[in-house]
């Protein structure tokens, strides 16, 4: 093989070796300046703005689980439920979802178009809301995206990061 051939190989190797290792996620809020530590109880009520939601079914219950689990595991609140909204009791917090946007990028996609498939991500707007008294607290933007490179994850990542950093901006911590 010529000199040319083995260098063009060495960088083929390099890049695949690179965007397999390549893992990144963006998952990022501001920091959560509401005191929320009266508060036992949280109802998660999942709402989406999207126009093909009904395409999308299967990954947005993941999203909702996904938070639902994250939540829990912060050690909060005593309950964490989903809902609608509609609890109206002292010590409740309602923190309202609405899904934005969604892009999904299947495992299909990622081994096929490698870094051509783009991130998977999604973008939700969130209300946290005093449930007696229906007072907004304090609203925030969280976006989670898998990596770009070439075999790096899909949706699921994605998903997962942005729940993470929702329950990260719940405990306090800004998330980058």
């Amino acid at each position: 093989m010529k000199k040319n051939h083995w260098l063009l190989l060495g960088v083929f190797v390099a890049a695949v070796s690179v965007g397999c290792a390549a893992r990144s996620s963006v998952a990022t809020t501001d920091p959560l300046t509401a005191d929320i530590s009266s508060y036992s109880a949280i109802v998660i009520d999942m709402q989406n703005s999207l126009e093909d939601a009904d395409e999308r079914g299967d990954a947005l219950r993941n999203l909702s689980l996904q938070v639902l689990n994250q939540v829990t595991a912060t050690g909060l609140f005593s309950d964490v439920s989903m809902g609608d909204g509609a609890a109206e009791e002292a010590g409740v917090l309602l923190m309202r979802v609405n899904v934005t946007n969604l892009r999904e990028v299947g495992s299909a996609a990622r081994f096929i178009g490698g870094v051509f498939a783009g991130r998977a991500g999604t973008t939700m707007e969130i209300d946290l809301i005093d449930a007696q008294s229906g007072d907004v607290l304090e609203s925030q933007e969280v976006t989670g995206q898998s990596g770009g490179a070439a075999i790096s994850g899909g949706t699921g990542d994605a998903l997962e990061q942005a729940a993470n950093a929702v329950a990260r901006w719940l405990s306090g911590d800004a998330a980058e």
